[in-house]
């Protein structure tokens, strides 16, 4: 998936695409507010689904730089209430949450809708993940231990459609703290 997402970037950035009139402009900052799908190398049942808050700044007119937020939670739950013949009597296991921070880098290409922009980007950040016991006293006092945190890097496909001249939906395909997220962005 990272090297399908890396060689339609580099397509994408060295092709000849016409920059005309379009949904994206140099100078503008775009934040945009998401929920997604498909939780990235989760444990369990996800109980939080996948939340992002980006930031496109416009450098030039078709290249943007900006930041990455995401979060996320789910729960495992390795001793169900009433296993072993009753003697459970509390579901026990772990709850997990997942926060990504990072920048990105997004190439624009002209759709040929003034209203649409399309994206193609790539995402540096780091994951960190955390853990923690429920039930029957915490697991007993074993201290429990999250071992997922680690630099990652990913990449989006996307487009923002502007239902005004400010607002928009978008969605995006990738690699970030879900496979599938669509929101609202808002042109600042």
């Amino acid at each position: 998936m990272k090297t399908i997402m890396g060689s339609l970037l580099l397509f994408i950035m060295s092709s000849s695409v016409a920059i005309s009139q379009t949904a994206f402009e140099e100078g503008h900052s775009v934040l945009q507010f998401g929920i997604g799908y498909g939780l990235l190398n989760s444990y369990g049942i996800v109980t939080v689904p996948p939340l992002t808050l980006a930031l496109d700044y416009g450098n030039t007119s078709n290249l943007s730089i900006g930041g990455y937020v995401g979060y996320s939670a789910s729960r495992d739950v390795m001793f169900p209430s009433g296993s072993y013949g009753g003697l459970i009597t509390e579901d026990t296991g772990i709850n997990y949450t997942y926060f990504i921070f990072g920048g990105r880098l997004c190439y624009h290409f002209d759709t040929g809708d003034k209203n649409l922009d399309g994206y193609i980007g790539a995402m540096l950040g780091y994951n960190a993940v955390s853990a923690s016991s429920f039930g029957l006293s915490s697991l007993g006092g074993i201290d429990v231990t999250a071992k997922g945190s680690a630099l990652i890097y990913g990449g989006q496909l996307g487009g923002r459609y502007f239902v005004s001249p400010n607002v928009a939906l978008f969605a995006e395909v990738g690699y970030g703290i879900g496979y599938i997220t669509g929101g609202l962005s808002i042109k600042l």
